[in-house]
């Protein structure tokens, strides 16, 4: 389901005992909010993260050499931002996991 505070609160009240599953799509797009949000902090006091916004929030097969390049010159810069997108694409992953393991896989990344 949606993460959004109403539908868990429809969902607890109109059936108490399901369990609560938010679905891939907005697990991923907070992630990708997340990467952008500590891009936008880290910016203040990184001038090569100028105008690299939309890469951080690309799968890496879908880059454009330009953005590649750009990327791999940030490889060595040790940035915040380059972690959270590492933690973001790890979680991505984590959907791929048979059910019996993802959860424990998923307690690990946190």
């Amino acid at each position: 389901m949606d993460m959004s505070p109403a539908f868990i609160k429809g969902a607890k009240e109109n059936f108490p005992k399901a369990s609560i599953t938010f679905d891939k799509f907005h697990v991923i797009q907070a992630a990708n909010e997340a990467v952008d949000e500590v891009r936008r902090t880290e910016r203040k006091s990184c001038a090569e993260l100028k105008d690299t916004r939309y890469m951080w929030l690309k799968n890496p097969e879908n880059l454009t050499t330009a953005q590649q390049e750009t990327m791999a010159k940030l490889k060595d810069c040790d940035l915040d931002t380059a972690k959270a997108y590492r933690m973001r694409l790890i979680l991505q992953e984590i959907y791929r996991y048979p059910a019996a393991i993802a959860p424990m896989v998923l307690q690990d990344w946190i």
